[in-house]
């Protein structure tokens, strides 16, 4: 989903204003149009991009270790998905803001999760299985974008990293884990 990237370095520069350097997990095996356009809304804002690529043999916890980044995006993978818990504990670990475009990655203790909501998604692709089910042929079908998106801050994150959402990402928020 790269059309989320501007969104996500928005959000990111919300809560950290003087942000000037992030650092982009990804997976190497899934992603480089996210990539590419993080780094692109990362150069419109002035922020430059530090990439942590993960993969098989690579883990994220000691590159978020290793980094001086002043920041975390956390893009999509099913292996960045698995481990969402172990990078915001790695991110939080360095007093680092991160934010995720998975909506869950602040109910597993991430400062700030935005994007489609699972649920919302899974719903439907029933009606596709169902669909296919009563005869229609996949190649048919139309390619959905997701439509609901979830914005979900964790208030016990920020105070733990001693940062303070801002009124207006608090009014917008789905949900503010306490």
């Amino acid at each position: 989903m790269p059309d989320m990237a501007g969104k996500l370095i928005e959000l990111l520069k919300e809560i950290e204003p003087e942000l000037s350097h992030c650092a982009v997990l990804w997976d190497e095996r899934f992603g480089i149009p996210q990539i590419e356009a993080t780094e692109r809304a990362a150069a419109d804002k002035g922020i430059a991009v530090e990439r942590l690529v993960i993969n098989e043999s690579r883990k994220p916890e000691p590159l978020i270790t290793a980094t001086s980044s002043g920041a975390l995006v956390v893009l999509t993978s099913p292996s960045i998905f698995v481990q969402r818990a172990k990078i915001a504990a790695a991110a939080n670990a360095r007093h680092m803001p991160s934010i995720s475009i998975f909506p869950d990655y602040a109910r597993v203790g991430g400062l700030m999760g935005y994007g489609p909501s699972l649920t919302g998604m899974f719903q439907r692709s029933a009606r596709y299985v169902d669909a296919v089910l009563r005869g229609r042929l996949p190649a048919e079908l139309p390619v959905e974008r997701p439509t609901r998106f979830e914005f979900i801050l964790n208030q016990r994150t920020a105070n733990a990293l001693g940062l303070r959402f801002p009124l207006r990402l608090l009014a917008g928020a789905d949900e503010v884990i306490e």
